[in-house]
């Protein structure tokens, strides 16, 4: 399979890793048809165990109707780093195509995108994304997704421990492998 992503992390932790193209790299829902939506209700609703002919609640105008307009996982062995759509954005707040995001922490602007990182030298630790952390697409088509990201994170050891800081650099060229839509496979 071809390389998905390229990733340094320096600073604190000193990490460099490939991960590649697969169907747990990239998903977005703009892949999905009104069938594709439906039947991963369904799916749901099965999953869940739920009684027969529960409705799944539907969500908002212009939300992701599944799982979010942008998902990314550079998954490195024991090291990941995950870069994902705001879950309250819109489809006017992450079109379909080329934009440049900041990414910032869970409670940010929905014209943003999230991030969790996972070390295997630096377990349980909270990663936060600092001030000018940005990804950006420069291709999002029925194919899938590429761009470059960089983020700066710090963490707390615990309470009273001190911060640890990280500089995280990638870039990455995912297919997407979901939905009817998708033309990438």
């Amino acid at each position: 399979a071809p390389v998905a992503c390229r990733v340094a992390i320096t600073g604190s932790q000193n990490v460099t890793f490939a991960s590649y193209d697969s169907q747990q790299a990239f998903d977005s829902d703009y892949y999905l048809s009104a069938a594709d939506v439906a039947a991963a209700a369904r799916a749901h609703v099965v999953a869940t165990g739920a009684p027969s002919g529960v409705v799944v609640p539907s969500r908002p105008a212009g939300v992701a109707p599944v799982a979010g307009w942008f998902l990314l996982s550079c998954l490195g062995g024991d090291d990941t780093v995950s870069i994902y759509s705001n879950p309250s954005s819109t489809s006017h707040d992450i079109p379909f195509g080329p934009g440049t995001y900041p990414v910032q922490s869970a409670t940010a602007p929905a014209r943003s995108f999230g991030v969790v990182m996972s070390l295997l030298d630096a377990p349980g630790r909270v990663w936060s994304p600092g001030a000018g952390a940005t990804i950006t697409i420069t291709r999002f088509d029925q194919r899938g997704a590429a761009g470059t990201f960089n983020i700066a994170l710090t963490a707390t050891d615990s309470a009273s421990g001190p911060a640890t800081a990280v500089v995280v650099h990638g870039t990455f060229s995912v297919s997407c492998h979901h939905g009817s839509r998708c033309l990438g496979r």
